[in-house]
């Protein structure tokens, strides 16, 4: 009896020591199947951080590329009307310079005339003084021709009339003394 109880007490032993051993596989494996979830988990979570992190680069590059756009069509717009106001100015540029000829010419064109009209001036001047001069040689030559006449007349009046008029010449008379001086 006392075998077979010691037999029995061994039996339930090694039963207890089977569930026991039984029991830390099942945790074991619960243990490991936890950690599996918990790794699996954490893999979940670092790739959605992942996504998230490169869905917030995207948006911040596309935010930037945006602003790169927008900064680009303001400076384009910038040189745009830099360029404008270049054009502007050097138009109006031309336009002085256009106009400062356009003066410049209408200035020579008056001047020209007016030296035009100064030489008709002076070249009228010139006609009335070559006028003047061939007047005075035309009045010369008609007074010498006159005087010669004179001597002529003189030289066929008769000797009586001849002697009179010398002694007018030689009589205190006025045209005596005119001649006398002469």
């Amino acid at each position: 009896a006392e075998e077979a109880e010691q037999q029995k007490r061994e039996a339930e032993e090694a039963q207890r020591q089977r569930r026991e051993a039984e029991e830390a596989e099942r945790q074991r494996r619960d243990a490991e199947e936890a950690e599996r979830q918990r790794r699996e988990a954490e893999e979940v979570e670092r790739r959605r951080k992942e996504e998230d992190d490169m869905e917030r680069h995207r948006e911040a590059a596309a935010e930037a590329e945006q602003q790169r756009r927008r900064d680009e069509e303001i400076e384009q717009q910038h040189r745009r009307e830099a360029e404008e106001a270049e054009e502007a100015a050097e138009a109006e540029r031309q336009r002085r310079q256009v106009e400062e000829l356009e003066r410049q010419k209408q200035e020579a064109e008056e001047a020209e005339l007016k030296q035009r009209e100064a030489d008709r001036a002076a070249e009228q001047v010139r006609e009335a003084a070559q006028q003047q001069r061939e007047a005075e040689e035309e009045l010369e030559r008609q007074r010498r021709r006159e005087a010669e006449r004179e001597r002529e007349e003189e030289a066929t009046i008769p000797p009586t009339s001849s002697s009179r008029l010398g002694a007018l010449f030689d009589s205190g008379s006025s045209v005596g003394g005119l001649f006398r001086g002469a």
